[in-house]
């Protein structure tokens, strides 16, 4: 748990090299211990204003040696990234000068902070919820522009504002029948016809939240996007013409790739994380029979699959074989090497397989046919929706199941209302339906739930 009687310090920039790094202290003696390791010609003695740059030294006392020049400020508690008193001190970016200050500021009694602290405790100090906490990961880790404003969105409090405008309506609802449970003689019998109607808002609103969490997750995590097929079908191509660069090595020979290769590719938002992989063939090669041992683990872990079958060659037994493997995936029959032969014999094969799937005609070593390819994993991965905007939106499998959790206690709730069951029934759904709810902000005593969510956060944030 936090060390919240003690200060804490860390450096907040990426280790290596750069034009300046960053160290935060936080805690009631963050000024204190700042000015032991700092000398400031411009304060003479005073007090450092809040949210006033001040220029000045990191000082070693010991040895009476000037370590770094640097800039420093102070935010006052509550207004400050934690809701406690911030230090901050900016050297130059070398890590050698960043070590040394950390470890005067240590020996001055700071603690150094572990990972995800300081945005711990401005959750605990009611400066963030927890949906804001998470989205301060998701927006260091965003690997996209679509991606970071989704974080950005979640946290400006989007989802925490919907959750807790309905946390609000569920209680309103429990205290109305719990009083006329407790007060029969002074209130009038409980209006099940209203109480049904804003059940049925409540679920419907739920349900829309929930829908949106099939896009969130892919807009923060990335789609995994496997390229499969037979050796020489043009994978490596097709996944350096998509990314515009040669980052996959091509030969005429079969079989060149012996390993899964990963890259990031934006599509409208969304990132995909291309797999180029090893071709599917029986082979004796040591090296090669690993490669196609990743090929299928790629395969059983993909979002989506593209398969590569050559316009030049008939179906093989290897490509029947990748069409067994991957029937129940989302996938796109993908015929190559278009330029060179049309391809409708290949694909009157494809159909024959009674794969449903309608296969995208390409060239992809002189990039015709990939902006239908494009246009075929859009349609695919967002069957026709566009990305919600300026909405609350669900990103994590933890949301998803705090909002599922609640809308079956909703849902479980108007089951009971329309038996005529007792009221406190009523009452008892509605309670937990809260609870579930109210764990998504962090509301109420989850601390294994918040344990786990900071643990993922770098040192220094």
């Amino acid at each position: 748990m936090i060390k919240d009687y003690q200060t804490i310090a860390a450096i907040s920039t990426p280790p290596g090299e750069g034009g300046i790094g960053i160290i935060r202290i936080s805690g009631s003696q963050a000024l204190a211990i700042a000015l032991k390791v700092l000398q400031i010609p411009g304060l003479r003695g005073k007090t450092p204003k809040v949210r006033r740059v001040y220029h000045g030294y990191v000082v070693d006392q010991s040895k009476k040696e000037k370590v770094d020049e640097v800039i420093f400020f102070y935010f006052k508690n509550p207004n400050s990234y934690t809701g406690e008193d911030v230090a901050e001190i900016q050297t130059h970016g070398g890590i050698a000068v960043l070590r040394k200050t950390l470890e005067l500021i240590l020996a001055a009694g700071a603690v150094l902070a572990e990972a995800g602290e300081f945005t711990k405790r401005a959750f605990l100090n009611g400066r963030l919820d927890l949906t804001q906490a998470e989205a301060v990961m998701d927006l260091i880790q965003a690997n996209s522009e679509e991606g970071a404003k989704q974080a950005m969105l979640q946290l400006d409090g989007a989802l925490g504002r919907f959750v807790r405008k309905t946390l609000s309506r569920i209680l309103n609802l429990i205290a109305s029948i719990e009083v006329s449970l407790d007060f029969p003689e002074d209130y009038d019998p409980l209006d099940r016809e209203a109480l049904l109607a804003v059940l049925a808002e409540l679920e419907a609103e739920l349900r829309e939240l929930l829908s949106t969490f099939k896009q969130g997750n892919l807009v923060r995590q990335g789609l995994k996007t496997v390229i499969v097929g037979r050796p020489n079908v043009g994978k490596s191509t097709l996944l350096n013409s998509l990314l515009g660069e040669d980052r996959a090595i091509v030969t005429a020979t079969a079989g060149t790739t012996r390993d899964v290769l990963e890259e990031y590719y934006n599509l409208e938002g969304i990132t995909l994380r291309l797999v180029d992989t090893a071709g599917l063939r029986q082979s004796q090669d040591e090296i090669e029979m690993m490669g196609i041992a990743r090929t299928r683990s790629a395969i059983d872990t993909a979002d989506l699959i593209l398969w590569v079958v050559d316009a030049e060659e008939d179906l093989q037994d290897e490509d029947r074989e990748l069409a067994s493997l991957i029937k129940d995936k989302p996938y796109i029959p993908v015929i190559n090497k278009t330029d060179l032969r049309h391809g409708q014999k290949i694909a009157a094969d494809l159909k024959d397989l009674d794969l449903n799937r309608e296969p995208v005609m390409i060239a992809a070593a002189p990039g015709q046919g990939l902006d239908d390819l494009r246009q075929a994993i859009s349609q695919l991965v967002f069957a026709g929706k566009a990305l919600a905007k300026n909405t609350p939106i669900l990103t994590k499998t933890r949301h998803q199941q705090s909002v599922s959790q609640a809308m079956e206690q909703i849902a479980a709730c108007q089951q009971a209302v329309a038996a005529y069951l007792p009221e406190d029934c009523y009452v008892i759904h509605l309670k937990d339906a809260y609870e579930a709810l109210a764990s998504l902000v962090g509301e109420g005593s989850y601390d294994e739930i918040i344990e786990n969510i900071f643990a993922q956060f770098c040192v220094g944030k």
